[in-house]
């Protein structure tokens, strides 16, 4: 690659980027496939501070590929020919990890109803039959009205203190923790498609006809991108 350049974004930076479409996902790309207990370790990796992997995408012009339908990607839907900008980070790897994120953070797609145990420190799903006490629910943790209404709540606990200072943490555990992103360009498409296909070497491999469809949705434009960055390949290792 003839440029790579490693970005440090926060968790909300990267949401506000899916939401705007200056990240998205190409079509060529497999749709969501993680499991439940997938979604639990990655959250529970956040809060306790643990590295979740390295994004990697590619800077290209915001029309260079079709994007994935928001049903299969489950990033959130934008409009894939309307975008504030003019480039997009096209993500190759990282796809699953972002989408379960989203998701469990604002339930858009995919309804994952997880909630987060304020005393155990445990994360669960809404559908398990364990006895929890005082619960966050996920999907609200950037939801200030709905947090002031839950401490309130809290307050009347015996250990109110506590379970106060456990909400207010994690929410700031999550909203500052920081994602590792290496971003590609001055690439021309053979090598960006190689690239795929080396991500893909270790792992769930694409298959033949997966490859040849990642060819098959570039523009025809062939592209070589001139312009620096200005600012998952499966769902094994995504």
């Amino acid at each position: 690659m003839d440029r790579t350049t490693i970005m440090q974004y926060t968790l909300v930076d990267l949401l506000h980027f899916m939401e705007s479409g200056r990240l998205t996902v190409p079509a060529f790309q497999r749709g969501y496939l993680w499991s439940a207990e997938a979604v639990r370790q990655l959250f529970d990796s956040i809060n306790r501070g643990f590295p979740i992997g390295m994004l990697i995408a590619v800077e290209l012009s915001a029309d260079h590929f079709k994007v994935a339908p928001p049903e299969i990607s489950l990033f959130p839907a934008h409009g894939t020919q309307s975008t504030a900008h003019s480039r997009r980070l096209w993500l190759i790897d990282g796809s699953q990890r972002m989408a379960a994120l989203y998701n469990g953070l604002f339930e858009s797609q995919k309804k994952y109803h997880l909630l987060y145990d304020l005393k155990s420190h445990e994360f669960f799903f809404l559908n398990e039959s364990s006895e929890h006490g005082a619960v966050l629910e996920m999907s609200s943790l950037f939801n200030s009205k709905v947090l002031m209404s839950l401490q309130a709540k809290l307050s009347t606990e015996t250990n109110a203190e506590a379970l106060i200072a456990e909400l207010n943490e994690i929410r700031e555990r999550f909203y500052n923790y920081a994602v590792p992103m290496l971003i590609m360009s001055d690439l021309q498409t053979s090598q960006l498609v190689e690239a795929f296909a080396r991500l893909n070497s270790s792992g769930l491999s694409l298959t033949k006809e997966e490859l040849e469809r990642a060819m098959s949705v570039v523009s025809t434009k062939n592209h070589d991108v001139r312009e620096c960055p200005t600012n998952e390949s499966n769902a094994t290792s995504d």
